[in-house]
């Protein structure tokens, strides 16, 4: 499955083809659970999570990129989910579809839970979500007609709190100290490097700021 690096930001990212095994690993099976669940109760999906068959998938068709934090999921220490965007509970019907499945990293996927109100990272025009330099601090751009929906996404999902302002931070101060490619910076936290072309910020600019910076 290939992942169009072109296309990716943080939000949005581009829906790929399902696995060729999802009907046989994850629908199918997940289907005939829900045939035995009562009309109108709950699903008790402990043991019945087929999703998680096609996690490697997932990943791969986010580039292990978590869709909401815009930050690589280290396949190792990252503790990648399968996130369900409509939430299971409400929407047993998608359930095991993989139209409804996002990568995200555990700690997102906690957040989100089952909160409306989170933007859909395959329905956000680029350019919604920003960065503030030398903060680091993600901003809305004002001017869309879905900025008080991402605004609100920030809020829930905690998208500037000190974890994930550090972990942006990181990632582009190993940039602004050529410890790190320009190519290993898109394809680790996407979301910077795009917004360093998008405001015109040299490796040399984005270093002064970073010296400038109240400590």
């Amino acid at each position: 499955m290939e992942f169009l690096q072109a296309q990716l930001r943080m939000i949005p990212f581009v829906l790929q083809p399902e696995p060729a095994d999802f009907q046989a690993k994850v629908r199918s099976p997940g289907t005939s659970f829900l045939a035995t669940v009562p009309i109108g109760t709950k699903a008790k999906y402990r043991g019945k999570e087929y999703w998680r068959a096609c996690k490697t998938d997932l990943r791969e068709a986010f580039g292990h990129i978590c869709a909401y934090t815009s930050l690589h999921v280290e396949e190792v220490t990252g503790a990648d989910t399968v996130e369900h965007y409509l939430p299971k509970d409400k929407h047993p019907n998608l359930a095991y579809e993989w139209t409804n499945f996002r990568f995200v990293c555990s700690r997102m996927n906690g957040r989100k839970g089952t909160k409306a109100g989170v933007i859909d990272p395959f329905l956000v025009p680029d350019g919604l979500f920003q960065i503030d330099f030398p903060s680091m601090l993600m901003t809305v751009n004002l001017a869309e007609a879905q900025a008080p929906t991402a605004a609100q996404t920030i809020k829930i999902l905690g998208l500037n709190d000190e974890k994930c302002t550090r972990s942006r931070f990181r990632y582009a101060h190993l940039y602004a100290t050529e410890e790190v490619t320009r190519n290993f910076l898109s394809q680790h936290a996407p979301l910077i490097d795009a917004e360093l072309t998008r405001q015109a910020i040299s490796r040399g600019a984005l270093a002064e700021m970073f010296k400038k910076q109240p400590t």
